[in-house]
């Protein structure tokens, strides 16, 4: 059984399974509160002894044989367009689990299984998968929201890093394009696909509501990101704040000007939300 932890005290703990429900069990010493983690249920009956010593051994062995053929995730990345996807990776960056959250990020998902590829080639093959079945049309503007939650600290997946890899693999279509990494903490995660929502789309409800701003949840999930920027007179690069990476292609939709397919530069983040933040 796997479930997002909540509460762990001398190696048993609480977690939230995907299901809603609540349970008690046995956990690692290493996991951490609002990682999605492995628990064994507590067995309520007596035993004897000797049998209640086998049943821990055993207990130990086989949590130690699921961690090994199912590690926990080193880090979670979420991408959203109008799909809205998540990839959990392991320490190689290499695809361990996938997960859509709305109709158009179970499909994609159903038509490109990235399970098992690097994080760049599944990121290059969703963009490409993505543009085929008409979700990045020619000569639209896009926006392109990707949020990291990682242990520690990683190079290999700060926002710069992540923008960059994006805007290297994205289809080669005309128009304006956004693209905004953010990086966000195991907690934000936890409570993001507790609401059944990617990490960046959560990001930008907690901003909305901020702002004053009511969202049908139902919108939220389905919509493409440009299309909720029109909608609810936003901006995802709000998100960033300081700490994030936006860059953008200039585009007939964003800035009136037409550039090269390849140049992008990176933007500054809104002094409004900067104001804000502080």
């Amino acid at each position: 059984m796997r479930g997002f932890l909540l509460k762990k005290k001398d190696g048993t703990g609480i977690v939230l399974t995907r299901d809603g429900l609540f349970m008690q069990g046995m956990v690692g010493e290493a996991e951490v509160i609002g990682e999605e983690v492995a628990v064994q249920p507590i067995v309520k009956r007596r035993f004897p002894s000797w049998m209640a010593m086998a049943a821990v051994v055993l207990a130990c062995v086989g949590f130690g044989v699921y961690r090994l053929a199912f590690p926990p995730a080193f880090a979670y990345v979420a991408v959203d367009v109008e799909p809205s996807v998540e990839l959990a990776l392991d320490s190689r960056l290499a695809v361990i689990e996938q997960r859509g959250f709305n109709a158009s990020g179970k499909r994609l998902l159903a038509l490109e299984d990235v399970r098992g590829k690097p994080l760049e080639a599944a990121v290059s093959g969703l963009l490409e998968r993505a543009f085929t079945e008409g979700y990045l049309r020619d000569g639209r503007d896009h926006v392109v929201l990707v949020a990291v939650t990682v242990r520690g600290e990683e190079e290999r997946l700060d926002t710069e890093t992540l923008a960059c890899l994006v805007a290297r693999d994205f289809p080669a279509v005309r128009g304006g394009l956004e693209i905004v990494a953010v990086q966000a903490d195991w907690r934000t995660r936890w409570e993001a696909a507790r609401n059944n929502l990617s990490t960046g789309r959560y990001l930008l409800q907690r901003e909305l509501e901020a702002q004053g701003l009511g969202v049908v949840p139902g919108f939220l999930r389905e919509e493409s990101l440009r299309q909720l920027e029109e909608k609810q007179g936003v901006t995802v690069a709000t998100l960033v704040g300081d700490e994030g990476s936006v860059l953008v292609r200039l585009g007939e939709g964003l800035s009136g000007t037409e550039t090269g397919q390849g140049s992008f530069f990176a933007a500054p983040v809104p002094g409004d939300w900067l104001g804000r933040r502080k």
